[in-house]
This record gives structure tokens, C-alpha cells and sequence, in this order.
């Protein structure tokens, strides 16, 4: 399921050509445009946007550089990557497919390609008790996992102390591009809000919300029949040791008469 949810998100995010694997990159972050195999006889090394066929920078033989004015302040060289550059400052526009080219006496050629998808931190998620329904033996729960422009709504059944999800595990997509997922594990509810680059989530223990149940049916099994016997070992156990101090203490007190 949880892989589902990935691949559905993947395709739901706009990508200029998907041959390309994506990089996701929180926004605001920085993303590395790395190169390693620009021949030594090279005249120069671009890095362009593909689909728009604009330059972001033209790296030349010996070191020198140009930048565009529409990046100038935002691209950075890291030490030691002589034609890698740093793109600082990502936003959501920056989802580009962005190519290093590189000219030589036989032409022009592509040497790297990077599929970079930048997203914004996932907002809050809330999971909130619509409605509880319960019975000497069972509880039904309906809770609502919420985030800023999206839901899920499920219903929980319990039975004694085992409890099953109707139709099992949830999720969507938000009109954001991220995941929401809403799911049991053991009695606890999780409300899971995501996206490639960030998580949040709430969640709910059951018992609390069916706490007449689980509590009351705990009791009455466990005096019926495992503590009975616990108690009355422990009884008897304890009256065996007590009469055989008390013998060995009249003998020893027998003797010294």
C-alpha cells in the first residue's frame, strides 16, 4: 500500500522528462548539479535548463565562470568539483530537469542530466473522534485524519480486546501532491501526513476512546480464572512454608528443655 502511495505521488508531480530519476529537495535547501567526466579538451561546460533551453552558467577552461543575471547570487562552486555547481535557495519553479553540456571540437554533446522536484515541508495533520459507539463487548470508532485541504475518515471495530479497520489501511493525495494516510497498529490509530521530504503525523490510542470496554473486559477475565489460581498457589504455598517454621521452631524449643 505504502508503495502504491509513493509511485501515485511520483507520477502526480509535474516532471519535465521522466527517463530522468528524480531528486526531491525540500524547498529553501540547497541541491548539488554534479559532473564528473567533462573532458580535458573541452571549450565549454554549460549548465542549462532542458526544456527551456536557458543557461544558468557557463564554466570555460582554467576555472573562469559566467552566470546568468536570473541566477546570479544563487549558484555557488563546492571545492574540489571544478564544473559542479550549487543551486541554493530552491523553490517549487526550480522543478526543472537541468543538463550539463559540454562542447568539444566534435561537437556538442550531454554528459548528465538531474530530474530536480522541489517540495515544501507537509502541513500539520489532526486526527479527531467523530463519533464512538459502545457495548458490553464491542466499540465502533469513527475518527477523521485531517490536514489543511484534505480527510480521511474511518471506522474502527472492537471486539473484546482485538480491533480491525474497515477496509483496512487508507490513503489519498492532497491537492498538495503529498500523501495522507490513516492506519492501525495493535489499538493505537496513526494519522500519517507526507511527502518525499517530510512527515508528520497524530495519532490515538483506542483503549482511551473505548475505555468502558477494554478496561471492564481486563477485569472480569483476568479474576475468573489466571489470578484465582495465582492467588491460591500463592496461599497455599505460603501456609506450607509458615507450618514448617513453626514445626522446626517447637522442636528447637523441645530440645533446649
Amino acid at each position: 500500500m505504502i508503495f502504491s502511495v509513493v509511485l501515485v505521488l511520483w507520477c502526480g508531480v509535474e516532471s519535465v522528462q521522466s527517463s530522468v530519476p528524480p531528486v526531491f529537495v525540500q524547498k529553501g535547501k540547497d541541491v548539488l548539479l554534479d559532473v564528473d567526466n567533462v573532458p580535458e579538451d573541452f571549450s565549454l561546460f554549460v549548465w542549462k535548463l532542458e526544456k527551456e533551453n536557458s543557461i544558468l552558467v557557463t564554466l570555460y577552461p582554467g576555472g573562469n565562470s559566467k552566470i546568468s543575471k536570473a541566477y546570479t547570487g544563487r549558484i555557488d562552486h563546492p571545492e574540489k568539483k571544478k564544473y559542479s555547481v550549487i543551486l541554493k535557495n530552491l523553490q517549487e519553479t526550480d522543478s526543472r530537469v537541468y543538463t550539463g553540456r559540454v562542447t568539444t571540437d566534435d561537437g556538442d554533446s550531454t554528459l548528465v542530466q538531474h530530474n530536480i522536484i522541489v517540495q515544501d515541508v507537509v502541513s500539520p495533520v489532526q486526527l479527531e473522534v467523530n463519533s464512538v459507539s459502545n457495548s458490553s463487548h464491542s466499540c465502533n470508532v469513527t475518527l477523521t485524519c485531517s490536514t489543511a485541504d484534505s480527510h480521511i475518515s474511518s471506522t474502527f471495530r472492537c471486539i473484546d480486546q482485538k480491533c480491525d479497520q474497515d477496509g483496512g489501511n487508507q490513503s489519498k493525495i492532497t491537492n498538495s501532491s503529498s500523501s495522507l494516510q490513516v492506519y492501525l497498529l495493535d489499538v493505537t490509530v496513526i494519522c500519517k501526513h507526507r511527502n518525499q521530504v517530510s512527515s508528520t503525523e497524530d495519532r490515538t490510542d483506542i483503549q482511551h476512546v473505548c475505555s468502558q470496554l477494554i478496561g471492564s473486559h481486563i477485569v472480569s477475565d483476568g479474576i475468573s480464572f489466571c489470578q484465582v489460581k495465582t492467588v491460591v498457589f500463592s496461599a497455599g504455598l505460603f501456609l506450607m512454608v509458615s507450618a514448617l517454621i513453626s514445626v522446626h521452631l517447637f522442636l528447637k524449643l523441645k530440645k533446649q528443655k
